[in-house]
Order: structure tokens, then C-alpha cells, then sequence
């Protein structure tokens, strides 16, 4: 059994899951490469099943969903430490890069680095702290709802915010932004944690990740063997793979379930493991760090049209999560822990004293 206050590791293993998607996708997004410009073949192929980010985030959303809908509170230190955390990767990158000369330094470039947040350094970071900061709200607006009326709100969400946009491309922007699909996660992941699933779809939940995965990977293949005919269908080969897709949606629900409602257990060193993935995104996704890292380190361009193609990019993926795992440990045992452990009581005094004037 887990206790309530010890997270489950079989979902902490789908946020691995889910990071791994994001290093694959920008291993294949990242080197610089057109893949229409490639032969038609395997590693064509691959390289476009290998856009599996957005669906890594899809479901990064659907655990921050699923975890907060029984929060009522904003708390200071998780603020805190979310703020700290994406400003010490901006900010200790940059300085390193204008030292190396990897970037000019300029008030400009301070200022964006130093703010990363409000500067939307990392779009990620930026949308989960608006989400983070108004969950309590989210969360009462979905409670008043009734189960039925949940529903309707999700279908009618996913009508609009995916199944059109899906379909009718020019109409994704229109019909939402990054906030608003992570809302809409959001509020799926918390539908799942209040309402759960029956056993008859959990039963059947296997056959729709088989479809939906196959859904995944048929279209890249039929869209890039369409292109050579027809090749503007080219700029659309991921389609279904867009944060907005409901195919995208449908399969990273689908995951979701199979892991969450698995039976629960408890593993330390999954659970440690799975503390560093924001700090994996944080450091190999910095602007400085992504071209160095893709076209200088690892010539990713390079490999486009080998045989050990996807040896390269397991390889890859290895060694990012090797060294950003052992970096974002020893910020987190070397530098939070010290400061939390300074000043921890005092964010909690200042935390009791704000709730105690909210109350009055």
C-alpha cells in the first residue's frame, strides 16, 4: 500500500515516460534537419514518430491535474521553490554562456534571463505557474459541477479545443492557446482523480492504446507517403501528434489510465528519479543549451540518414538524463535543501500569517 502523503511511483513513472517523450522529440525536432527534405524511407519515418513531446506534456499536465484538484491552496514554499529552481537554470546558463562566448551579453538578455517566468523563457514553466497560481479557483469551478455536467464540459472542451482544430487547421489558433489546452488537461486529469474509471474500461483500456498508438504512427506514414504526391500534406505530417489533437489526446489518456489506476506501490529511487524531469527539461532546453547540445555535442544532423539512427538517439536520450539527473540532484541536496532549510519556517510563519488575515 502507499500512504496518502507518499506519492504512487507507477505514475511518477509515467512523468519518466512522459519526459522521455519530450528528449526524443526534440533529439528529432532540434538537429536542424527538414524531414520532408529526407529520402522516403525508415529513418523518415522515424524521425516523425519521434515527435512525441507534445504528448509528453499533454500528460505532464494531466499529473498536475490529477494531484492539485483536492488542493485549496496556493502555498509560498511550492512557489517558491518552482520559481527558484526555473530561475537558477536561466540564470546560471546564461552567465555560463557569456562567459564561454556562446552568447552576447546585453540588459536585454539579463533582464529575460534573470525573469524567466514573466519573460516566458520557457514556455512550460510559464503555463504551469498561471495554472498553478489560479488552481484553487480551477478547482472550485469544476467541483460546483455535477458529474454529468463535468462531462458535458469536457466534451464540448474537446470539440472545440481539439476535435475541430484537428481537422481544420487554420482554426488552431483561433480556438486556443497553450493555457487554454492546459486547462483543458488539467481539468481532464482532475476528472480522473475525482471520478476514476470502472473496471470495464480499464479492462478495455488496452484496446484504445493500441488504437490510438497505431492511429499515431499510421498517419505519419500515410501523410509522408501522400507528400511525395501531393507535397504540401508535408508541413502536415504530425498532425495528430499536436498538442490539440484529439488522436494526441485520446492515446495520452489512454496511458494515463493504464498507470493510474494500476495497483499502487512505492519505490524510492523511482520516486528521486522522477523529481529531477523539470529540471532535465530546465537544463537541456535552455535557447543556449539546445543548439550546442543537438548540432555541436551530439551532430544530430548527422545521423539522419544512417543505420544507427536510433541508436544515436537512445544514446542521446541516455546521456542527457545521465548527466541532467546528477545536476538537478545536487541543486536539489546542495542548494534548495540548504535554503529551505534556512528559511523554510519563515515562508511557513508568513504562509500562517496571510491565511489567518484571509480568514478575517
Amino acid at each position: 500500500m502507499v500512504k496518502n502523503n507518499i506519492r504512487n511511483s507507477n505514475i511518477e513513472i509515467l512523468r519518466i515516460i512522459s519526459m522521455l517523450f519530450i528528449v526524443f522529440s526534440h533529439y528529432s525536432f532540434h538537429d536542424g534537419i527538414v524531414k520532408t527534405t529526407l529520402p522516403l524511407g525508415v529513418n523518415r519515418f522515424l524521425l516523425n514518430i519521434l515527435v512525441l513531446g507534445n504528448i509528453g506534456v499533454i500528460l505532464f499536465v494531466f499529473i498536475s491535474g490529477y494531484f492539485l484538484i483536492n488542493s485549496n491552496k496556493v502555498t509560498l514554499k511550492k512557489i517558491l521553490k518552482f520559481v527558484l529552481q526555473v530561475w537558477f537554470y536561466s540564470s546560471i546558463i546564461y552567465i555560463i554562456s557569456c562567459l564561454g562566448g556562446v552568447a552576447n551579453f546585453s540588459i536585454k538578455g539579463l533582464i529575460v534571463n534573470f525573469l524567466p517566468i514573466i519573460s516566458k523563457r520557457y514556455w512550460f514553466a510559464t503555463c504551469y505557474f498561471t495554472i498553478y497560481i489560479f488552481h484553487p479557483f480551477i478547482n472550485k469551478f469544476l467541483k460546483t459541477l455535477s458529474k454529468r455536467e463535468y462531462q458535458l464540459f469536457l466534451i464540448i472542451s474537446l470539440i472545440v479545443f481539439s476535435l475541430i482544430p484537428t481537422f481544420f487547421t487554420s482554426s488552431a489558433n483561433f480556438y486556443g492557446n497553450e493555457l487554454v489546452q492546459f486547462l483543458l488537461f488539467y481539468s481532464i486529469g482532475a476528472y480522473l482523480k475525482i471520478y476514476g474509471v470502472s473496471d470495464l474500461v480499464k479492462k478495455r483500456n488496452i484496446y484504445m492504446l493500441i488504437v490510438s498508438s497505431l492511429t499515431l504512427v499510421l498517419s505519419v506514414v500515410v501523410i509522408n507517403l501522400l507528400s511525395v504526391k501531393m507535397s504540401l500534406l508535408g508541413m502536415y505530417v504530425n498532425q495528430f501528434y499536436e498538442r490539440y489533437s484529439i488522436v494526441a489526446i485520446i492515446f495520452s489518456i489512454s496511458l494515463f489510465i493504464h498507470f493510474a489506476f494500476q495497483k499502487p506501490f512505492y519505490n524510492k529511487f523511482i520516486n528521486i528519479i522522477s523529481s529531477t524531469m523539470f529540471g532535465i527539461y530546465l537544463i537541456h532546453d535552455n535557447n543556449y543549451i539546445r543548439d550546442l547540445l543537438w548540432k555541436d555535442i551530439f551532430h544530430t544532423g548527422e545521423y539522419v540518414l544512417s543505420n544507427w539512427l536510433f541508436v544515436h538517439a537512445v544514446l542521446c536520450v541516455i546521456l542527457i538524463f545521465t548527466v541532467c539527473i546528477i545536476i538537478e540532484l545536487l541543486r536539489q541536496h546542495i542548494i534548495e535543501k540548504y535554503l529551505f532549510n534556512k528559511i523554510g519556517k519563515s515562508i511557513d510563519c508568513v504562509q500562517h500569517k496571510i491565511e489567518e488575515k484571509l480568514k478575517c
